[in-house]
C-alpha cells in the first residue's frame, strides 16, 4: 500500500479522546484489569519488535520541507506462511526477457519467489510507483538468509527507463548490489534482519549514459519514445528469503507556498503597535516555514522593512512580545502574487519602489520567537508575505530546481 504522511495526529488524537475516556472510566469501575506502567511499556515494546522494518519506516524522515511518501510491499508478518503475499513483474516491463520469465513463473536455473517463500534458486520481484519530483529514496528490506549460499545474493533495481546500447536495441540502466555491498546497511537488532539501501545516489557505470538513479527517475528515457519513469522494479535473488520490501520517497512539494506572518487579531500591544507572528493568534492559522503555508499564486500584501533604533515603548518592558520589538518599522503593499518575484532581490526592490531606499521586505528573522514587533499601524487579521532565508522550500522566491538535492539534513 502507499501512504503519505502528513499532520493529522492532532485531529486523531481528538477524535479518540471518547475511547482513551471511556477505557480510563472501565479501569476505575475495577471492569478491566490495572497494569502498571512498566508492564503496559512491556507490551508496547513486544508489540513494536513484531514489526521491526515498520517501525523504522515510521522512524524515517525527510528533510524539513519535502513530502514525504511510503509504499510498502509484502506484509510483514515475520516470514510466516500464513496468507498469500504474491511478488509482481511491471506490466510494462514484461517485453524484456527476464521479466517475461518471471512474469511466466518459467522454470529456469532461477525461478520467481512469493513474500515469505523459502526455498533457493528463487528471486522475489516487485515494483513501485515512481513519485514526480524525486529528491532522495530509501529502501527498507527485511530478509533472511536461505542456507550458506545467500552471501552471492544481490538486488537489481531497475527503474522502467530505457536507452539505446551500442547496436541500437533498447537497453535498460540496471543498478545492482551484492548482499556485501557498503550500501546495504542494516538497521536496528540485527537478528530482526532489515535492510535500507539510500536510493537516490547509486550509479551505473557498466552501460551508457552513466548517471545516478534520481536522475534516473527523474527525466524522460534517453531514447526517442520521450516516456518517463513511472515504476522502478526490485528483484532480490536467488537465496534470499523476503518478508516486507518498501520504498520511501522524499519529494518536491506538491504545490509551491510561501512563508507569511499575520498581524494578531486582538492587537494586544495597543493600535499603533503591531505584532505580525508565525502562530501567535491561536484564532488564526499558523504559518510553515519549512514548506510554505500560503499558494505563492495568491494575492496576499508584502510586509516591508526599514530597519531604524526607534526606542522600545514602555508598555511592552513587562510584556512576553516586547523582546521582538526591533526599532524599526514595517508597511504592508496592496495585494499581489508572490510568484511575480523570482529572487528577493526582486522583492526587495518592489518594497523600495512602493516606499523608498532603505526598504526591503520583512524577513522571518527581522524579530524573535518568529514574531516581529514594530512600531506600525497594520490592520488586526492582515496576513502578508515575508522571506525566510534558511528554508528554500519556505518561500516563493530563489526556490532549488525540482528534483535537486535539499540544502538541509536528513531530520
Amino acid at each position: 500500500g502507499i501512504y503519505v504522511k502528513s499532520w493529522v495526529l492532532g485531529v486523531l488524537v481528538g477524535a479518540l479522546g471518547g475511547v482513551v475516556g471511556g477505557l480510563t472510566f472501565a479501569i476505575v469501575a475495577g471492569v478491566l484489569p490495572i497494569q502498571s506502567s512498566t508492564q503496559r511499556l512491556d507490551q508496547r515494546v513486544a508489540l513494536a519488535s513484531q514489526t521491526p522494518a515498520r517501525e523504522h519506516l515510521d522512524a524515517l524522515r525527510c528533510p524539513r520541507g519535502l513530502q514525504q511518501i511510503v509504499e510498502i510491499r509484502g506484509n510483514e508478518d515475520g516470514f510466516s506462511k500464513n496468507g498469500d503475499e504474491p511478488s509482481r513483474v511491471d506490466p510494462a516491463m514484461v517485453r524484456f526477457g527476464l521479466f517475461a520469465d518471471l512474469d511466466k513463473r518459467a522454470p529456469r536455473a532461477v525461478g520467481r519467489r512469493d513474500y515469505d517463500e523459502g526455498g533457493v534458486d528463487r528471486a522475489l520481484v516487485d515494483y513501485f510507483k515512481v513519485p514526480k519530483d524525486v529528491v532522495s529514496a530509501t529502501l527498507v528490506v527485511r530478509m533472511r538468509a536461505i542456507g550458506q549460499s545467500a552471501q552471492n545474493d544481490g538486488f537489481q533495481i531497475i527503474p522502467q527507463v530505457t536507452y539505446k546500447g551500442k547496436t541500437g536495441a533498447e537497453r535498460l540502466a540496471v543498478f545492482g548490489l551484492t548482499i556485501g555491498d557498503p550500501a546495504i546497511i542494516p538497521v536496528g537488532n540485527p537478528a530482526d534482519g532489515v535492510f535500507e539501501i539510500a536510493l537516490e545516489g547509486l550509479t551505473q557505470g557498466n552501460a551508457a549514459p552513466a548517471g545516478k538513479f534520481v536522475d534516473y527517475i527523474n527525466q524522460s528515457a534517453f531514447g526517442d519514445e520521450g516516456d518517463t519513469a513511472t515504476h522502478v522494479s526490485l528483484i532480490i535473488s536467488d537465496d534470499t528469503m523476503v518478508d516486507v520490501a518498501a520504498i520511501s520517497w522524499c519529494t518536491e512539494p506538491s504545490e509551491v507556498r510561501g512563508v507569511t506572518f499575520v498581524e494578531h487579531s486582538d492587537k494586544p500591544l495597543g493600535t499603533d503597535i503591531s505584532l505580525l507572528s508565525c502562530s501567535g493568534d491561536p484564532t488564526q492559522n499558523t504559518c510553515d516555514p519549512f514548506s510554505g503555508d500560503t499558494l505563492c499564486t495568491a494575492q496576499l500584501p508584502l510586509a516591508c522593512f526599514q530597519s531604524g533604533n526607534l526606542a522600545r515603548p514602555e508598555s511592552l518592558a513587562t510584556l512576553s512580545w516586547g523582546n521582538s520589538f526591533n526599532g524599526g518599522q514595517v508597511k504592508v503593499t496592496e495585494p499581489i502574487r508572490a510568484s511575480r518575484f523570482k529572487t528577493r532581490l526582486e522583492a526587495d526592490a518592489f518594497c523600495a519602489s512602493q516606499f523608498g531606499q532603505g526598504w526591503r521586505v520583512l524577513q522571518y528573522a527581522d524579530g524573535t520567537a518568529a514574531a516581529v514587533v514594530s512600531q506600525s499601524p497594520i490592520a488586526p487579521r492582515t496576513r502578508v508575505w515575508v522571506e525566510i532565508s534558511d528554508q528554500p522550500r519556505g518561500r516563493c522566491w530563489d526556490r532549488p530546481p525540482p528534483g535537486s538535492m535539499p540544502s538541509v539534513t536528513k531530520q
